[in-house]
């Protein structure tokens, strides 16, 4: 029985490691060769693989039953239907509200904070589950450097990574402490939802929460 079970986990894990890769490979790759259906391939597979491993953990289907039922649901909501009322009221690009609620918050919430920091919890006490996440986090977006130098020249690209470091930590601890991606999904959604309306001067503030 302990044989199985040791089995299970395993698999669980090399699945776990094998479709992370598969999602970090696409990801870099339609960033390297410049291939939209590589990027493509990214948007449908991630969620794919997201609910294998969802489904494949079991504290995680208990999890996914709990956020249903989770408080923080209706702050979502309530964030998501003001931002898209404040777009059609001023008749902008409702379209963009769309894409950005899936990728990159959705993709990168229930990935990044709620299945990989799940995933370690068990292996890596506290909150360095937290910490690992967040340093893959800076690997995930570190092909904007590799791809787009010139955009962070000098210094700019080590503060570049300090702030996708910080940013790992900051959705990751709320997580860690909610329990849920709910708020992190509405701090999210909103400095990206944000931007158009942002004033010249004050464009750092969403673009440094959100990575470009």
């Amino acid at each position: 029985m302990e044989l199985v079970m040791f089995q299970a986990v395993r698999l669980r894990y090399a699945l776990f490691i094998a479709f992370e890769i598969i999602i970090f490979a696409l990801f870099f790759g339609s960033y390297l060769i410049g291939q939209e259906f590589l990027y493509y391939l990214y948007l449908g597979l991630t969620p794919f693989f997201l609910l294998i491993l969802i489904y494949l953990r079991g504290d995680l289907k208990k999890n996914l039953s709990r956020l249903i039922l989770s408080r923080d649901l209706i702050i979502l909501l309530v964030v998501i239907t003001a931002w898209f009322y404040l777009y059609a009221v001023y008749r902008d690009s409702l379209s963009y509200l769309a894409v950005v609620l899936y990728v990159p918050v959705l993709l990168e919430e229930l990935n990044f904070r709620y299945v990989i920091i799940t995933y370690l919890a068990p292996i890596f006490r506290g909150g360095m589950a937290v910490i690992i996440q967040a340093v893959l986090y800076v690997a995930f977006y570190s092909i904007v450097l590799i791809t787009y130098p010139a955009g962070y020249p000098g210094i700019l690209s080590e503060f570049f990574l300090m702030d996708m470091f910080s940013i790992g930590l900051i959705y990751g601890s709320i997580y860690f402490l909610r329990k849920n991606i709910y708020i992190d999904m509405a701090i999210h959604f909103s400095l990206w939802a944000m931007i158009p309306f942002t004033p010249a001067w004050l464009i750092w503030l969403p673009y440094s929460m959100a990575p470009a």
